[in-house]
C-alpha cells in the first residue's frame, strides 16, 4: 500500500516505502508522518515516467532521501542519485542491478 506524501503547494505523491527497523511513524489527524527512509526506489511505468523523472526528484531531494533510484523495467537500467550536502548527485547507471552506496549492497533484478 502506498504512503501519501502531501506537500504544499498542491503536491501529493504516492510512494511505496520499505521501512528500516526502528523507524518511527506517527498518525496525526489521519496522516502518517515519519522521517524519510534512507533509500527510495521507483519503478518507471509508461503513465508516470515523465513525472518520476522530472517532478519527483526535486521533492525527494528536499525531503532528504539519502539515495533515490529509478528503474526502467523495459531496459533494466537503474539510475541512482545520492544526497550530498542537500543536493542529489547522479551515481553510475547500471543495467540489471543497482549498487547502493548507503546500504553497501548490490541488488540484482
Amino acid at each position: 500500500m502506498p504512503l501519501t506524501l502531501d506537500r504544499p503547494p498542491k503536491t501529493i505523491l504516492e510512494v511505496y516505502r520499505m521501512l528500516p527497523e526502528g523507524t518511527r511513524a506517527e498518525l496525526i489527524r489521519g496522516r502518517i508522518f515519519m522521517s524519510p527512509t534512507p533509500l527510495l526506489m521507483e519503478v518507471l511505468s509508461p503513465g508516470t515516467a515523465k513525472s518520476d523523472l522530472t517532478k519527483k526528484k526535486p521533492i525527494y531531494e528536499k525531503e532528504g532521501f539519502k539515495e533515490y533510484w529509478l528503474v526502467d523495467p523495459k531496459t533494466k537500467l537503474a539510475t541512482g542519485f545520492q544526497l550530498v550536502k542537500g543536493k542529489f548527485h547522479e551515481l553510475k547507471k547500471e543495467k540489471g542491478k543497482l549498487s547502493s552506496n548507503l546500504l553497501k549492497q548490490v541488488f540484482k533484478f
